[in-house]
């Protein structure tokens, strides 16, 4: 069994740290000429439902690979491996929280061979996540967060780094949606491993729905 964490919570986050803030624009009506009746007709509205389609596999992996990478963590004493995945085109970027518990040093290290170094913005160690940017100033291909809901038999896809292998493209399907203490988490059958964490789950619009966490092993 694969545990994932949902990203609808991660998002909220994201965007309150990220202080991003509407703006509303009014505009005066137009002015009627004396002598001429306004037309009040009602004007239809635009249609707001998504017509977008699933894509292939292939078309998700070439959408996302360039924003999935490595990350590395260390201290003087040890070394972790795990995966992320960028979700802003500045250089912000998400990931598991205990692929960097204890650390001190880290960084990314992308599919075109960069590396960056990195800063926490942000971590929430019981839903198990971070959230942190490049150091350096970039421009970087995202993934976007998505907003459709999911349910038990969607196929989905997982993108990440188990056992250091880049950039790793599996698939399966959900296979139930749990609840661990508030936290919510979303079971896969798709393989993932040691250096899979913090790497992204995608639905099949190339949306992401959750970070790749952790695995419960078989007792048999």
């Amino acid at each position: 069994m694969i545990l994932v964490i949902d990203m609808s919570k991660v998002v909220i986050h994201i965007v309150l740290f990220l202080c991003l803030s509407l703006f509303c624009h009014s505009c005066a009506p137009e002015p009627v000429p004396i002598g001429h009746k306004k037309d009040v007709r009602t004007v239809p509205k635009k249609t707001t439902k998504n017509l977008q389609k699933a894509i292939s596999a292939t078309q998700i992996f070439k959408k996302c690979n360039a924003a999935v990478f490595r990350c590395y963590a260390s201290n003087e004493y040890s070394r972790s491996q795990g995966s992320g995945f960028f979700v802003k085109s500045n250089g912000i970027g998400v990931s598991n929280y205990h692929v960097f518990r204890g650390k001190e040093y880290y960084y990314i290290e992308l599919s075109n061979g960069n590396k960056y170094d990195i800063e926490i913005l942000a971590s929430n160690p019981e839903k198990d996540y971070v959230i942190f940017k490049t150091l350096q100033r970039m421009k970087s291909p995202y993934i976007p967060i998505s907003r459709r809901k999911y349910i038990v038999g969607q196929k989905v896809y997982a993108l990440g780094s188990p056992l250091d292998t880049e950039n790793t493209f599996n698939s399966g399907m959900i296979s139930q949606k749990r609840n661990d203490n508030g936290c919510k988490l979303i079971q896969i059958d798709v393989p993932i491993d040691h250096g899979s964490s913090g790497g992204v789950l995608l639905n099949e619009y190339g949306e992401a729905i959750g970070i790749t966490s952790s695995g419960i092993p078989s007792l048999a």
